[in-house]
């Protein structure tokens, strides 16, 4: 749950949804090919940071297990963010 919240987040400011209404269905709405490759790219993004690839016994691993802010959290320190995901650097 914790992800997906940060995809959502980073997915509504690529799309420039700022009404918090729309924001939560930003996929209920017609979308151009612009705004699909811009949900890619966040996809992407997400999909390849470099903490999913750990080794496992990880500390991701018992990451996984926690709370949901605890999680949020610990994806912020480890550099997990809306920012990355938009495209920001590590």
């Amino acid at each position: 749950m914790a992800w997906s919240e940060l995809f959502r987040d980073s997915v509504c400011a690529k799309l420039e949804i700022h009404d918090s209404d729309e924001k939560e269905k930003p996929f209920y709405r017609d979308l151009t090919d612009d705004d699909f490759l811009k949900i890619k790219l966040c996809l992407s993004r997400l999909l390849n940071w470099q903490m999913w690839k750990a080794p496992k016994g990880n500390e991701i691993d018992a990451s996984l297990a926690g709370n949901k802010s605890y999680l949020k959290d610990w994806f912020k320190n480890k550099g997990l963010t809306t920012g990355f995901i938009m495209g920001a650097p590590e």
